[in-house]
């Protein structure tokens, strides 16, 4: 990759690490975060409006794909203590970071993966998928996210996305909805987008 973003597995950006402080769901949270991560010194407005709207039931198996420091993977642990989150990434920093933080938060019922879109969890299957696409990584990447997402979904499972409707977010709607039974928008927010589709 010519000029680096997020979306490697070994970010070559000398490592400045950031402490992000935050309210959501009403959970006092504190996250170690470092530079080349995405959204590195402050949470991600999708990101909030994504975990504030995802529909989680209770007993869920979760799995926050592409977790960076761990925040959606995180908040979703908490709010459903009977749930459990596997939060993977690519960015081997930013699982390490993602292990610190979900001790760091006291978090008991879940755990971090370093590994390619689903590479980590192929033996998983999900009830809900969390997902914040790496619009950086370029439309390929994101595209197998969300094709190969009802592989890795159970009966009735979820894939739970945010986008900017305006800047290619539309394209990855109309690719749900030739891929779940049902598609519904969640929340719309300042030109972002929460959808969520079934199986």
């Amino acid at each position: 990759m010519e000029t680096e973003h997020y979306y490697v597995e070994e970010p070559k950006s000398k490592y400045i690490e950031h402490i992000i402080r935050a309210r959501i769901k009403n959970f006092d949270l504190i996250f170690k975060s470092a530079s080349g991560i995405f959204s590195a010194t402050e949470i991600d407005k999708a990101s909030k409006l994504l975990i504030e709207k995802a529909e989680i039931p209770t007993h869920s198996r979760i799995l926050d794909l592409g977790c960076g420091y761990g925040m959606i993977g995180i908040v979703a642990a908490k709010s459903c203590p009977t749930c459990y989150v596997t939060l993977t990434d690519i960015n081997k920093r930013a699982v390490t970071l993602a292990k610190e933080n979900i001790l760091l938060n006291r978090v008991g019922n879940a755990e971090a993966r370093q590994g390619d879109i689903y590479e980590s969890v192929q033996d998983g299957k999900f009830d809900v998928i969390l997902l914040n696409p790496p619009m950086a990584a370029g439309r390929d990447i994101v595209l197998r996210m969300i094709k190969q997402a009802p592989n890795y979904l159970n009966n009735y499972g979820s894939l739970q996305i945010v986008a900017n409707k305006n800047k290619g977010g539309k394209v990855l709607f109309d690719e749900m909805k030739k891929l779940f039974k049902e598609v519904k928008v969640l929340a719309k927010s300042g030109g972002f987008w929460v959808v969520k589709g079934t199986i």
